[in-house]
């Protein structure tokens, strides 16, 4: 049965990003077993947010993977990259993981990880 990682950074106060959403503050002079990991994975899933805060540095970064966006917004539309979704969290994990493929990437960010902490959804959890 597929997986679901949470592998993220965070701050040593427990935060994922600054309040207006910046990782700026991120070290990126290592591999942290990135590379490792994303060959564990064929699905990115995020929130919104972190998907426009991905879009902002360029070229999105997961083209290779399929992609599921939680937005209120933009529920039932799709994109070049991914597809957006409204629906309930267990119900989603519970379908995705019936389907063939490698494990999923919860990418983030905070209010989307904590539903699916909420629900007991999250398999493996990698901090960094």
């Amino acid at each position: 049965m597929r997986r679901i990682k949470l592998y993220t950074a965070t701050s040593l106060d427990g935060f994922l990003a600054r309040p207006d959403g910046g990782i700026d503050w991120l070290a990126t002079e290592g591999d942290y077993g990135y590379a490792r990991f994303y060959d564990s994975i064929d699905t990115v899933v995020m929130g919104r947010r972190t998907y426009e805060t991905a879009l902002s540095f360029g070229a999105y970064p997961y083209p290779d993977r399929t992609g599921f966006v939680f937005s209120r917004e933009r529920a039932g539309t799709i994109d070049e990259n991914v597809t957006f979704l409204a629906e309930d969290v267990g119900e989603f994990v519970r379908s995705l993981r019936l389907r063939p493929g490698r494990d999923v990437w919860l990418v983030g960010g905070g209010e989307l990880a904590r539903a699916f902490f909420e629900k007991n959804l999250i398999d493996e959890l990698q901090l960094f």
